[in-house]
């Protein structure tokens, strides 16, 4: 048996997850659509990575475990960089991202992450030095001799112009002394875990540790014992969360008025309580006054990619591929205006065009969760400065319906402490996003990446793709004009 990388990682975090990796894995959910695009990016950050160093070579992992631990041992020899290779020893087994040569006989372990930022609290995050030592122990246990280890990471100040340079879009630290600082108790930590894994399931109560470093999978399985009004879904809760749970209250009406809760959580606890719906009128009044005719509903969908597609782009930063748009006059007449970009050129001037025409030259801008919008809109007036004027003007005509929301004026206990549009809008109109086949933005750039960069699909399948994408966008802006209607009704 052999404790691997991430395996090692997870015993770190929490024994029981670690348990339920090599003797109950049925329990552990399957990885969702969301999770998976998280692992693919990295696995394209990686590839990039490679290109830092042209005459290194790949592993082949499909040869099988055996093969590939045979292949990595024989590929030494040849003293070239070496992409994933695998080694065993002492009980351990680790892929390396990239082993370098140097000097006669030694060796660089280069790990490559996707983030742009590894520090926490201006040191770098121990999660990372956890996961360099245990590779180099695992070096170093199978026979090799290790002189320095790196992280690889993005840099964030990287801005694309023209062929990408992977030299430059690339950070690489030396942690050899950060990592040799974790290196002596790699050894007792694998035998702790071997214990463990080969012990009775251990019993550990949820806590802190769930979510730290990374959200542990096994999170709604460890939590399903929980009542619906669990305090987890008191807003901006947090580790407070724990206290709570350590205290035995596990319902949010069960929470004594001596915890010191802030005002909009000790709201959320009278609506529980009481079961009633919380409405300000005075707020909606004062907010649905400042609108002026004709009142545009708008909202935008954007890619975030790792590595920067496009001139003048920094990696993780979004950019707008679609936008839905509808636009009600003063006889609550409503148009709907709409754009989707599913090609792989650049969609920013394309979008930013058909906005200008489709924007009225007065009116206010109905947006929810203006700060995304806004940021967008600016990156967008960056990039191609000639629309300046234009934006701004838009974003001055900016008003946000979250607001009414983030501040409780308007709180059912059905949104479970959730202020997000996906939660406010079921509450307060009864439409929602499940009968859709994207049902929020994080599947709607799944799908766009599909159709401008995957593999070719049938134009039958891309036309379908399509229509889904607009019929989750139009929600949106559709869901505001109803959430309006009936915030005005109720004043």
């Amino acid at each position: 048996m052999y404790i691997s990388k991430s395996k090692y990682l997870t015993g770190l975090q929490c024994p029981k997850s670690l348990w339920i990796n090599y003797n109950a894995k049925w329990e552990i959910p399957e990885v969702d659509d969301s999770l998976q695009a998280i692992f693919d990016q990295g696995h394209e950050v990686g590839e990039w990575a490679k290109k830092v160093f042209p005459h290194g070579m790949d592993i082949n992992w499909d040869a099988g475990f055996d093969e590939v631990i045979k292949q990595s041992k024989e590929m030494l020899s040849k003293r070239i960089p070496l992409f994933e290779p695998g080694f065993v020893g002492d009980s351990t087994y680790s892929r390396i991202d990239i082993l370098n040569p140097v000097g006669a006989d030694e060796w660089d372990i280069i790990e490559v992450k996707s983030t742009t930022n590894p520090t926490k609290s201006d040191k770098i995050d121990e999660v990372y030095l956890h996961d360099i030592s245990f590779q180099k122990y695992c070096c170093l246990r199978s026979g090799l001799k290790i002189r320095n280890t790196y992280l690889m990471y993005l840099n964030k100040e990287y801005v694309k112009q023209g062929d990408i340079n992977p030299g430059k879009l690339f950070i690489i630290k030396d942690v050899t002394e950060s990592v040799n600082n974790f290196l002596d108790d790699v050894g007792k930590n694998v035998e702790h875990m071997l214990n463990i894994i080969r012990g009775p399931r251990p019993e550990v109560d949820i806590g802190s540790h769930c979510k730290s470093p990374y959200d542990c999978a096994l999170i709604p399985v460890c939590r399903s014992f929980l009542p619906e009004n669990n305090v987890f879904n008191l807003t901006r809760i947090g580790k407070e969360a724990y206290n709570l749970l350590s205290q035995g209250v596990y319902k949010i009406e069960d929470i004594p008025h001596s915890f010191g809760l802030t005002s909009t959580q000790a709201l959320q606890r009278e609506t529980v309580l009481r079961n009633q719906i919380h409405v300000e009128p005075n707020r909606i009044r004062e907010f649905l006054a400042q609108l002026e005719y004709p009142v545009h509903y708008f909202d935008i969908e954007t890619s975030n990619p790792a590595v920067p597609l496009y001139d003048g782009m920094k990696p993780y930063q979004h950019y707008p591929f679609q936008y839905s748009l509808h636009i009600q006059d003063e006889n609550n007449e409503v148009e709907h205006l709409e754009f989707l970009h599913t090609e792989p050129s650049d969609p920013r001037p394309a979008i930013l065009e058909s906005m200008r025409q489709s924007f009225k030259e007065k009116g206010s801008i109905v947006v929810y969760y203006e700060s995304f919008e806004r940021r967008n809109l600016q990156d967008l007036a960056d990039a191609f400065p000639e629309y300046k004027k234009w934006v701004d003007d838009i974003i001055n005509r900016f008003v946000d319906l979250h607001d009414l929301f983030k501040e409780f004026s308007y709180y059912d206990p059905a949104q479970k402490g959730s202020t997000s549009l996906k939660a406010t809008l079921p509450s307060l109109t009864g439409m929602g996003y499940d009968d859709l086949e994207i049902s929020d933005g994080s599947a709607a750039m799944r799908e766009y990446r599909k159709i401008a960069f995957g593999p070719q699909i049938p134009e039958e399948e891309k036309e379908q793709k399509r229509k889904h994408l607009l019929k989750y966008c139009e929600m949106d802006t559709e869901g505001m004009i109803r959430m309006m209607e009936i915030l005005r009704e109720m004043v």
